[in-house]
Parts: structure tokens; C-alpha cells; sequence
């Protein structure tokens, strides 16, 4: 398996779903992401950049497990720029399933944070289920 950084695109639109999630308080994201800090114990960053920049970091450092010293030059964690950018939640599910699989080198995947991502991963995916006509049209 070969892991990489992903796309700056990639992470802003996580990075911006979580901050909007969290902000608009009538949206049930913003309950998945209050769940998804309160079980980890774990807090996003005070803005979408600072959201965004957690993420990269939290790539880097995966990365960084992965290969050796001399090999990660090119992944500066100052390389990433935040872009604020809106995307549908199907968009932001595969982004985060992304970046998920690209953060699971070493003990990334043991953080609090990465923990907390695979929880509102799993979140994102059952609204997305229900969101379906075939989901609605099952018998409860």
C-alpha cells in the first residue's frame, strides 16, 4: 500500500462541512459533530482553517510513520492551504473516507482525533442511507 497526502481541495471540504456542521445548530451534523467531540474528547479548531490544518497534520504524521525521514521532504505540514469551499455531504463522506485511509499508517490511527473522524464517518454515512427512497420505503 502506498499512502499520500490528500488533496488541499479534499481536506477544506472536510474541514469546512465540520465548521458549518458545528455552527448551524439546527442541522443534525452539528449534533454528529458535538458527539463526535464529546466521545473523544477531542476539539476541532476554532475555524475551518484551523480545522483544516488538524487534518493535514494529522495526514503528515501518518505519512511520516509510513516512510522514511528522507523520503517525506515533499510533505511539509506548511504545505497545506485552506480553500473554503461548500460540498454535497456524498462528496465530503468520500473525502473523509480519503483521508481516513491515507491517516491509518502508525499510531495516527489511535488518536483521539482520528477516532473521532471514523465515528462522524459513520455518521455522514448513515445520513446518507436514510436519506435514500429505498431506505425509505423499508418497513420499520
Amino acid at each position: 500500500m502506498s499512502a499520500f497526502i490528500i488533496d488541499d481541495n479534499q481536506i477544506s471540504a472536510i474541514a469546512s462541512f465540520i465548521d458549518d456542521a458545528r455552527i448551524e445548530r439546527v442541522n443534525l451534523m452539528h449534533w454528529y459533530v458535538q458527539d463526535a467531540q464529546n466521545e473523544f474528547n477531542v476539539k476541532f479548531g476554532n475555524s475551518a482553517k484551523e480545522i483544516g490544518n488538524e487534518l493535514f497534520q494529522l495526514n503528515c504524521i501518518s505519512i511520516s510513520q509510513r516512510y522514511r525521514a528522507e523520503d517525506i521532504d515533499q510533505f511539509s505540514p506548511d504545505a497545506y492551504e485552506y480553500k473554503r469551499g461548500y460540498s454535497r455531504i456524498m462528496s465530503v463522506y468520500k473525502c473523509l473516507q480519503s483521508l481516513l485511509y491515507q491517516s491509518s499508517e502508525g499510531y495516527v490511527r489511535e488518536t483521539r482525533l482520528f477516532k473521532a473522524l471514523k465515528y462522524l464517518s459513520a455518521q455522514i454515512a448513515h445520513k446518507i442511507v436514510q436519506s435514500t427512497t429505498e431506505y425509505e420505503v423499508c418497513s420499520w
